[in-house]
């Protein structure tokens, strides 16, 4: 079990705001949260990860839909050639948000990562998180490099501040 507590510094907005994850996508550190970008809104970023860094740009095209599209270098991989370095992975994400939250559920999105290029961060997944004022609560279930249950919380004391713990059985 990995639980992992970070300050996250940056572009977060008021309450219910949505951070990205490592990968870029909406979410915790390693995995997604139902929540959406909004239908315009997203972000692009760097994240230094060891082994990972991935360069990402995230849109909600739709209220419904996020779309991540990501280049990772794996610090780790053996150099490919001199000219191009060390072994990169291009990969979209897509995520699709099923049902909103009310007063008797979450949150419920399904979806996908790395469905081109090599494919070897794919994973498919389904996820639902609960918001209630600066409290988020995702739990879901991933299958490949997802590999099972995760889950996590995210509170936001401050609009300049959020905290994030997360289960992962990666």
């Amino acid at each position: 079990m990995l639980l992992a507590v970070l300050l996250v510094f940056g572009f977060i907005s008021a309450s219910y705001a949505v951070s990205p994850s490592n990968g870029g996508y909406a979410g915790l550190f390693e995995y997604p949260t139902a929540q959406m970008p909004g239908d315009g809104k997203g972000w692009a970023g760097i994240s230094w990860y060891e082994p990972y860094r991935p360069y990402y740009v995230t849109l909600g095209y739709f209220p419904w839909m996020e779309f991540n599209l990501r280049l990772t270098r794996f610090a780790t991989g053996g150099i490919v050639s001199e000219g191009y370095g060390r072994y990169k992975d291009k990969a979209i994400d897509l995520k699709f948000l099923m049902l909103e939250q009310d007063e008797t559920h979450p949150s419920v999105a399904f979806g996908v990562t790395d469905i081109l290029g090599t494919e070897i961060m794919q994973a498919w997944y389904s996820v639902a998180t609960w918001e209630w004022e600066n409290l988020a609560i995702t739990w879901g279930y991933g299958t490949d490099r997802l590999n099972g249950f995760f889950g996590g919380i995210s509170w936001e004391p401050y609009d300049w501040l959020e905290l994030k713990a997360e289960y992962s059985p990666l």
